[in-house]
């Protein structure tokens, strides 16, 4: 046993070394940059992003995410800047913990006429990917003409049509994604939807003020419980939402039922089918409408005559039988007399 002991300081400080090492292997800060909607698609660096266009006037954002992916270190971020055109509205916090993410809301500015790109540049201690550039781009018009407005449920890719009615399990969520189907440079400027009676929650995506431009969407999320949060309690009922905008004709505002719960379900009347039976059957003597006797199916119908017979088959009976018995007899008898 003693010769073994010197095996104890080597197997310690194996075990310090393989924890040392397990330590050291811990992944680094690590950024993540993506579009800050429903779609939450990826923008690497170097990536880029065409925002649309817009009119004189008529700014509009933009909202990333910028997330570190790291399960243990902290990403430290220096500074976040801008091109010219263009202004962060939201920048995010100077320490992201890992497995956090933060918003940073991009504005293009709108104040002259003209096309501005450039590159955001995110400077941080992730360490190969700082500076973190993402190219982007928006063009400013001089005018443009009245915007149309389309909703759309994404979670079914269907068409909310103004006047229409969303169904809601209670608790559950759905984002809703607006576009200005207009195609061109009018910007479409959007209130925050107005909810009646109060109960279900609103938010998400929805920023004040924000203008979705000629050609371009935008999203926020409703959920039919006390928060937009799945702590909250959950609503049911009936409600009624109200989209104020800037377009033309009965599409402002823009409104539809929202139902929290199950829709009442439309159903074919019970089938009342009278009980499957066989019809009575008639005797031959007159039918059911000549005043004719009936008598139930599977019976036959015997008539007066059915006592003398069911006597006369038993006496035939009880004569076979005894005449059997006395040819049996006879037999035995001419049997024992040829024996003598």
């Amino acid at each position: 046993m003693r010769r073994h002991l010197w095996l104890v300081p080597l197997l310690v400080c194996g075990s310090v070394g393989l924890l040392g090492g397990r330590a050291a292997a811990a992944p680094p800060p690590d950024i993540e940059v993506h579009r800050g909607d429903v779609s939450g698609v990826d923008i690497p660096d170097g990536g880029s992003f065409a925002m649309g266009q817009t009119v004189v006037g008529a700014s509009f954002i933009q909202y990333f995410v910028v997330g570190n992916t790291s399960g243990t270190d902290d990403l430290h971020i220096s500074s976040v800047t801008a091109p010219p055109g263009f202004t962060i509205t939201q920048a995010p916090p100077a320490t992201i913990v890992g497995g956090a993410a933060h918003g940073l809301n991009l504005r293009c500015d709108a104040v002259a006429q003209g096309s501005y790109s450039g590159d955001v540049v995110i400077v941080s201690d992730d360490p190969d990917e700082s500076p973190f550039t993402v190219a982007v781009s928006c063009t400013v018009n001089a005018s443009g003409t009245a915007p149309t407005m389309r909703l759309v449920n994404t979670g079914d890719s269907a068409a909310l049509a103004d006047g229409g009615t969303l169904v809601i399990p209670a608790g559950g969520i759905r984002s809703i994604r607006i576009y200005n189907d207009e195609g061109g440079d009018a910007p479409l400027t959007l209130s925050t939807p107005a909810l009646t009676p109060a109960g279900p929650s609103i938010g998400g995506y929805v920023i004040d003020d924000v203008v979705a431009v000629g050609g371009m969407s935008m999203y926020f999320n409703i959920r039919c419980s006390t928060t937009i949060s799945s702590s909250g309690t959950p609503v049911t009922g009936t409600f009624q939402i109200s989209i104020a905008n800037n377009t033309l004709g009965s599409t402002n505002p823009y409104s539809f039922t929202l139902i929290c719960g199950e829709a009442v379900p439309v159903t074919d009347p019970p089938v009342t089918d009278p009980p499957a039976t066989d019809p009575p059957a008639t005797d031959g003597s007159g039918g059911a409408g000549s005043g004719g006797a009936t008598t139930p199916r599977g019976l036959p119908a015997t008539g007066s005559s059915s006592p003398l017979l069911a006597w006369t088959a038993l006496l035939l009976i009880l004569g076979g039988v005894g005449v059997l018995r006395w040819l049996a007899w006879g037999r035995r008898s001419a049997a024992r007399l040829s024996g003598r």
